[in-house]
């Protein structure tokens, strides 16, 4: 009686490791989940308060680079999004940083942090409206209104 529930238990066990084998490491998951809807409605601040439609940053023939942050995020993470961004700038790319806050002022004195010149500011309440992430901070390429590919930024340590 104790051999059939033993091998009962190691029969559940193997179908359980199998199972979660199988949807973990073979069966793709759909990470559609990033996206930006209605781009020519996204309303973006500079630090000098002036505002610009999100759309008339990305010029129409040429990729764009964003990366999308909040300042709660990993502090390495964020200028590792950074770091990638200025060198995509300085091989002639697109490149603009978004910091997702309610506070210009409080995103104005966070970034003199960084050497970065084209910050702009989301308000959350935009963010949660037209973008949709799985998580902060992200750096999305972006061709004719359309993300082409993105890639969340994590601290790697060495």
């Amino acid at each position: 009686m104790n051999n059939r529930y033993f091998t009962l238990s190691i029969i559940l066990l193997v179908i359980i490791i199998l199972f979660v084998f199988i949807h973990r490491f073979v069966l793709k998951t759909d990470d559609s989940n990033v996206y930006i809807k209605a781009f020519d409605k996204v309303i973006i601040s500079d630090l000098n308060q002036n505002k610009f439609f999100f759309s008339r940053l990305l010029p129409i023939k040429k990729d764009s680079y964003v990366l999308l942050f909040e300042l709660r995020n990993c502090y390495s993470c964020i200028i590792n999004g950074f770091e990638d961004l200025i060198k995509l700038q300085k091989s002639g790319e697109n490149c603009i940083a978004i910091a997702i806050h309610d506070l210009i002022e409080e995103v104005k004195g966070w970034s003199i942090n960084v050497s970065f010149n084209n910050l702009f500011v989301l308000k959350k309440i935009d963010y949660y409206k037209y973008f949709s992430a799985a998580h902060l901070p992200i750096l999305i390429k972006i061709q004719n209104k359309k993300i082409v590919s993105y890639r969340y930024i994590k601290n790697v340590m060495i």
